[in-house]
Order: structure tokens, then sequence, then C-alpha cells
């Protein structure tokens, strides 16, 4: 983590140089695009563009980060996140990278601070019933929707980050490789959207299903039931079980 005083290229490259001596240079992935990988027909996938939930791992720690920097003594406050267990590996994240605890200010037995690797197998593990007990959670709160498909050709209108509401116009041109998200064509060009980011035009055959994401609701049936009102001037609301 480094604090970037503002957002020049040299600031920015200077923070970064510093990480790299310290934990040596990125590769990008292309181990996962190579040849031999295409051959095993192997992708490598990644994630729709203004979609942060697919990054949520990575979402998180930026939140981690942020939340570290605002603490009066940043410095000290990494450290000791950096020395504390996390709840699903029961291991410290220095003691992950680096194979020991780090001393705090915290007085602490000399023999806790002496080198030894977690069990890396079982942190793995730990780790996956984790994700998978958050996701479970997850979905069981939130109530998702699965929205019906999209096809080439189709109508719709897009949510775009710096634009409020669903004005911008576009055709579908295909569906990406990736899960989800779809090849979109604006006034501006070709962008690449999630689903949940295109609503579909309604009043248009959508190619094999009949579920639409604004489908048309019959209109309600009017309550003629009289208007009443206390001795203040508040209306009365009948409950919903004697209205009919």
């Amino acid at each position: 983590i480094a604090h970037l005083p503002d957002m020049m290229s040299q600031t920015t490259i200077i923070h970064l140089k510093n990480v790299f001596v310290r934990w040596g240079c990125p590769d990008n992935g292309p181990q996962f695009v190579g040849k031999a990988f295409k051959e095993f027909e192997l992708n490598h996938i990644t994630t729709s563009p203004h979609y942060l939930q697919a990054n949520g791992e990575a979402e998180r720690a930026v939140q981690i980060a942020k939340r570290i920097f605002k603490q009066e003594d940043p410095f000290l406050a990494l450290l000791s996140y950096k020395a504390t267990p996390l709840n699903a590996t029961k291991s410290s994240p220095a003691q992950l990278i680096m194979g020991r605890q780090l001393r705090t200010p915290i007085p602490t037995l000399e023999k806790t601070l002496a080198p030894k690797w977690p069990n890396l197998k079982c942190v793995r593990q730990a780790d996956r019933k984790a994700k998978a007990a958050y996701k479970f959670h997850f979905d069981k709160r939130s109530s998702t929707q699965q929205l019906p498909v999209l096809y080439p050709g189709d109508e719709v209108t897009v949510k775009l980050d710096d634009k409020q509401g669903w004005t911008t116009l576009a055709t579908v041109q295909e569906s990406h490789q990736t899960p989800r998200p779809y090849l979109i064509k604006t006034q501006d060009g070709m962008l690449r959207r999630n689903r949940r980011h295109l609503k579909f035009v309604t009043g248009q055959s959508n190619q094999g299903t009949d579920t639409l994401d604004n489908p048309s609701t019959p209109a309600e049936k009017k309550d003629q039931s009289p208007v009443v009102k206390t001795s203040s001037g508040r209306i009365v609301k009948r409950p919903s079980c004697y209205r009919d």
C-alpha cells in the first residue's frame, strides 16, 4: 500500500518501483493467453467494464486500504492489519506472505515471532469455504433475479456511469466470450457491458424468451372506497386485507 499525494504519472511510477523492488515485477499474466493454453482451450476471463461486483475481492482490498489511511497514524494501522489473523484463514497477512509474525507495540511472547509457515493447503481450503459461505448468504439476502438473454439485433437502452437514467440507445451485436457481458453498438462506437447495464426495449420480439425486463402489467383497480379523515385531517388508509 502506498499513499499517493496526487495522481500524476511520475508519482505513481515512483511508488510502483518501490513495490516492484520489494516484491518483484508483475507479469500481467501472459502465461494465461499463450499458445499452449489455447491448444487446451483454456480462456483468460476478464470482467466487464464498470461492473465492480465482478471484482469484489479487489474492491474490498481497496476499501480496507482507504480505511487504513484515514487513521491518525496510517503506518501503525497498516502494521496492525498485517499482524492481525484473518477470520477465514486464522493466519495474518504477514504470516501468509513472509512466513512469520510481525512485532507490534502490543507485548507478545518471543516464541510467537519465530518463523513458521502456515499449512498453505489448509489455508486455501478455509479460504474457499469462507467465500462459498459469503456467496450463499449474499444470494439469500439479495434475492437475485435471472435476466433474460439478449440476442444480436435486439434494441436496448444502456446505463452509463456518466449519465443519469437509461437514455443511451444501443443495438446488441454479439454475446461476449465471458459470462453475461455483451458487445453493443451506440452512436459513439462499440462498448462491452454487463447484462445488468442493459435494459431490453419493449415492443419487439426477444427471440426465444417471453420474459422482459419491464413486462407490462394490467392496470390496477382503483380503490373506490370513500376517503376517511381523522380529526387532525390525516387520511385513514384501510389495510389491504379489508379493501376487497
